[in-house]
């Protein structure tokens, strides 16, 4: 929807079987305005002679219709197009000398009329010339430059021209060459050229125009690189130096290729000027190894060229690693193992490291052969390892090889994978749609940021990568690398129909215009879901008539959304920049309500909150798009990792739990640890994993961990860890006996007494010091002997021994004050006047 500024509104739609496009747009409604008009030329007054002349408008019209003029009233009407035009000179020859009246109109699609009149004066025996060439602020070197005039008049006397008003050159005709003579005379810089013209009534008139002459050739040197160094796959540092007075441009290319400017803030006319930057790192990349030619090129406003040029060598290969073992997937134990690697490089290998964890950690070997280090395995947690491999060469080149390994880890991952369709610009102009490539792009985005999703399980396909042939090799590939137990989530924005009531097809790139052979069918979505060994599978159609697929492809272990009932349009927003529902879907992530309270964001309540959105917002543009699903999911079908209804419960030496584990990806970890401080103080970690409800983790759990009879469960401490694109922690706790903000098991595992707030009894809490600068374990963290809540409340260092200063200088120190019972920052601790 627009608005313009005269109160008219425009609404953007369409209603085929296509659906919206962005090439229908109605009027909804209209202000009657009269257009305006403003005539900047000609002025009022101005006087011309016997020629016709030039005139220009403005016209402030959104919906202009038809434009014309009259002259001095009179009915003939001269129609033109567009804001500027010549007088008619027929029209003109029967204006008598004097004043003119000049009437411009506009009319709108509506009808509205709007005028503008100027009085001009004409005087039929005025000469006139007009400089057609050179044009203003023209450039011009050491060649004077032709000119080109136009003029009129009666008995034309003569027609003459100066330079910087000196002398006079006469010529006849309308065209030739400045003098040479008196252009070699003029300086470089300004030049006011004049042009007149007279007739033997002695009527004379003149046009004018400022030019610039510059005979100086620019000069230019590359300082640096220097020719035949050797570069990798980082791009190119320059250094220039320069010589100009009117500085147009400098610029580079690489091999002959696309030009790149240099940015110049200053140039000091004709003397040495240097410059500096870095050659364009796209451009670098596109050069091929070997020899690359660089030229840097200046010109000055004149049109004077030259260039300098240099030849430099580029090596941007890495070194090719291979891992021959470990190999992908394998499963390790405990103790560290052996690598050996094969290294391709013709240039020297600078370095070599491996990590573990990311990069955090970097630990160099050399050779080809080695032995993870066994302590850094042992710090390495159980479940998903990215063991990555780094080598680079004396250029600079850095390469690396990762796989994924698993640490002591039974379980299995399940992974996600995904097929993410959007199709904005179809073949031609008529049928494009606005949105859907946002669309798909957006819920890569989500499933990756959100969902957890690894990127490189997202097949995705926009505009003409997504042709029938590749929507159908996608869920091969994906076919190929998935097994029973992985999620798929198919998604589709684009063009869609029916061609009967009971067969509805979505619109591949290629199958616009007429070509529907190339329409996926409903029939063959769900062929294709069947292929995929997976069970869970998620269908996302933002398309016109959408609903259509759920009766066909509806199966047990689906959930299936569609934008739109089987009969209706789906639509899109220049508001929204979205597919309306695909809007409010991605939007339900962060707003929609937890319905059924049980700490989760299932699909169920996401659809729900966009299906009403979806049809609230549309009634409001006067549409009816009604979202439908079909939900084959048993319980509840959820993307997000997630832990749901949470329930820990302590009775007596017993804890109660059940939760269900909802999502995907690698389940590193799941532990409960429970602690007592009755009687005695202990904590037991059990590993739920081993009570998996399936191959990969995920599932439901319940059941009891029992302590030995006599130790009542006084804390918990819950902590699931689920790998995907990111690293997702759970974690609940329970348990304070002692009420110092601390949890028993954090207490128990750091030592400290869970069942007091002051474990070293210095006059420090357990937390104050926990979080804090002192040890919660040692009462005097110095060793001054003096305790530590005595030096934090006396504004003493506990971590300096200062037990000989005397910080109050009243004469004893710091040791004694606190032995003695005063206040080691107070001179009069009891307040009575004497130190």
């Amino acid at each position: 929807m627009k608005l313009d500024f005269l109160g008219n509104i425009y609404i953007t739609g369409e209603t085929n079987s296509l659906g919206p496009t962005n090439g229908d747009v109605f009027l909804l409604k209209y202000e009657n305005i009269d257009p305006q008009i403003e005539i900047i030329t000609p002025i009022p007054n101005q006087v011309y002679g016997n020629a016709t002349f030039v005139f220009n408008l403005t016209f402030i019209e959104p919906n202009l219709g038809f434009t014309w003029y009259t002259l001095n009233g009179k009915s003939t009407k001269f129609f033109f197009t567009g804001n500027t035009g010549v007088i008619d000179q027929t029209a003109w020859d029967a204006c008598g000398n004097g004043t003119v009246s000049l009437k411009f109109y506009a009319n709108d699609t509506l009808g509205n009329v709007g005028h503008a009149e100027v009085l001009i004066q004409k005087e039929n025996n005025l000469p006139y010339i007009n400089i057609l060439s050179p044009t203003a602020e023209s450039f011009h070197a050491s060649i004077p430059p032709d000119f080109f005039i136009a003029f009129n008049g009666n008995d034309i006397n003569s027609t003459w021209y100066s330079l910087n008003n000196g002398q006079s050159h006469f010529f006849s005709g309308s065209s030739g060459s400045i003098n040479q003579i008196a252009w070699d005379n003029c300086l470089d810089g300004k030049i006011v050229l004049n042009f007149y013209i007279n007739d033997s009534s002695g009527w004379y008139m003149f046009d004018q125009v400022i030019i610039n002459k510059d005979t100086s050739s620019p000069e230019i040197s590359i300082l640096f690189p220097i020719p035949n160094q050797l570069y990798g796959i980082k791009t190119v540092d320059f250094s220039l130096n320069f010589t100009v007075i009117y500085l147009d441009s400098i610029w580079y290319r690489l091999n002959e290729g696309e030009s790149y400017f240099v940015p110049i803030t200053n140039n000091n006319n004709n003397s040495n000027n240097n410059s500096s930057g870095t050659i364009n790192q796209a451009a670098w990349d596109l050069c091929e190894n070997g020899t690359v030619s660089i030229k840097f090129y200046i010109n000055n406003s004149a049109g004077s060229l030259v260039y300098d040029e240099i030849n430099i060598r580029k090596d941007n290969i890495g070194p090719e690693i291979l891992i021959l073992h470990p190999q992908e997937y394998n499963v390790i134990g405990t103790t560290a193992f052996n690598f050996s690697l094969m290294i391709n490089e013709p240039n020297i290998v600078d370095t070599s490291w491996y990590t573990l964890d990311g990069g955090i950690n970097n630990y160099s070997f050399s050779g080809l052969n080695g032995l993870i280090n066994q302590s850094v395995w042992n710090a390495t947690n159980n479940g998903v390892v990215h063991l990555r491999f780094y080598a680079n060469d004396s250029l600079g080149n850095l390469a690396f090889k990762e796989i994924i390994i698993y640490k002591d880890f039974d379980l299995i991952p399940k992974r996600a994978y995904a097929i993410i369709v959007g199709v904005s610009d179809y073949p031609g102009t008529t049928n494009d749609l606005m949105y859907p490539r946002a669309d798909a792009i957006t819920m890569s985005t989500m499933l990756r940021a959100k969902y957890n999703f690894l990127p490189a399980n997202i097949i995705l396909l926009t505009n003409s990568e997504a042709t029938k042939t590749a929507i159908f090799n996608a869920f091969t590939t994906i076919k190929n690398q998935m097994n029973s137990e992985d999620v798929f989530f198919f998604y589709y924005s684009g063009h869609g129909g029916e061609a009967s009531s009971s067969i509805h097809f979505i619109c591949p790139y290629d199958s616009i215009p007429s070509n529907p052979s190339k329409y996926i069918y409903d029939l063959e979505l769900d062929n294709l879901l069947n292929q995929l060994p997976n069970a869970e599978k998620i269908v996302m159609i933002d398309a016109c008539n959408s609903g259509g697929f759920i009766s066909e492809v509806q199966a047990a272990h689906r959930f299936i959304m569609a934008a739109s009932k089987a009969t209706q349009l789906s639509w899109e927003t220049s508001e929204l920049r979205h597919g309306v529902f695909t809007y409010f879907f991605v939007d339900s992530i962060f707003v929609a309500p937890d319905s059924n309270g049980d700490g989760v964001l299932s699909l169920e309540e996401q659809f729900s909150y966009a299906r009403s959105e979806t049809t609230s917002y549309m009634l409001g543009w006067g549409e009816l798009q009604q979202p439908t699903k079909y939900d084959g999911i048993p319980g509840q079908a959820v993307l997000f990792p997630s832990i749901g209804s949470l329930n820990l419960l302590p009775i007596g030496n017993e804890l109660h739990y059940s939760f269900t584990i909802y999502g995907h990806g690698i389940l590193n970890s799941l532990n409960i640890t429970v602690s007592s401080v009755f009687q005695n103080t202990s904590i037991e970690i059990i590993d739920l994993r081993l009570a998996s409800p399936s191959n990969t983790g995920f599932g439901h759990y319940s059941g009891i961990i029992q302590l030995e009879n006599g130790l009542n469960v006084s804390g918990y401490e819950f902590i699931a860890e689920i790998q995907g694109y990111n690293l997702i922690t759970f974690k609940e706790t329970f348990g304070d006996t002692d009420n110092d903000g601390l949890n028993d098991i954090l207490e128990i595992k750091n030592g400290m007494n869970p069942g007091t707030n002051d474990t070293d009894e210095d006059g420090l809490s357990d937390y104050d010091e926990y979080y804090g600068i002192t040890n919660p374990l040692i009462n005097d963290t110095d060793g001054d002997g003096i305790l530590d809540g005595y030096e934090i409340f006396n504004d003493l260092n506990p971590l300096q021994n200062d037990a000989l200063s005397d910080y109050d200088g009243d004469g004893l120190i710091n040791i004694l004050e606190y032995l003695l019972g005063s206040l080691a920052n107070n001179i009069d601790t009891d307040n009575d006047g004497v130190d």
